[in-house]
């Protein structure tokens, strides 16, 4: 299986015809570019032409900071105001943040196009009124569940599903993200999101607490 890109025709009709010789017999599938209007020049050539204010940072966040916090921080730090960030991680969450710098914040929508993955622990039994550590806890009268079941359970929330944000979740409502309306007594109607969940694994298990590693699109 090769992979090519797609000014590499020529490539293409070469080994076909040297495989032929080979006897070898070819098919050649030729697949759609994946999000073409990515690699425009006119978006790429700014950012790769001699401008040394403009690249990529890779912050490992810490609990506590905002993503927003975290672009503060730079802007702060380097004294340029041109700073953005590829998506938002909960400020309870902790690492990578992916931050453009001046002409490289033209680039981070390709980012989103990645998939992510993440790390989670989860304490069975508890429900929170926030979906997080902080929240108010409730504790649920329910029995222990067998790590086979469990798993079970996560096979169905895999793949392309729709799913419906939380309110204590960075959607923007009008301008306005979710958890901060949801925070002061007006929690926002939100649509279902069209997300695809690749990958649900169970990385250990000692009920109550589950620990999951999640791969996942944006959404």
């Amino acid at each position: 299986i090769i992979l090519l890109g797609p000014d590499q025709k020529a490539f293409v009709n070469r080994l076909h015809e040297e495989l032929a010789q080979k006897e070898l017999i070819t098919i050649i599938h030729k697949a759609k570019p994946l999000h073409l209007d990515l690699f425009k020049s006119s978006k790429i050539r700014p950012s790769l032409e001699d401008n040394r204010q403009s690249g990529f940072l890779v912050i490992n966040k810490p609990p506590g900071l905002s993503s927003h916090d975290v672009v503060d921080n730079l802007r702060r730090i380097t004294g340029i105001k041109r700073i953005g960030h590829a998506g938002t991680l909960d400020p309870l969450a902790t690492g990578v943040l992916i931050c453009g710098i001046a002409c490289a914040t033209k680039l981070l929508t390709w980012w989103q196009h990645f998939p992510k993955t993440y790390e989670a622990t989860l304490e069975l039994g508890k429900q929170s009124d926030t979906y997080d550590s902080k929240g108010k806890i409730t504790i649920i009268n329910s029995q222990p569940i067998k790590k086979t079941e469990l798993q079970k359970i996560l096979t169905e929330f895999t793949g392309k599903i729709w799913q419906l944000p939380p309110v204590f979740s960075a959607k923007k409502i009008k301008g306005k993200k979710a958890y901060q309306l949801a925070r002061v007594g007006q929690p926002p109607k939100l649509s279902k999101q069209r997300i695809n969940i690749r990958s649900l694994r169970l990385i250990k298990f000692e009920y109550p607490e589950a620990q999951l590693e999640i791969i996942c699109s944006s959404g």
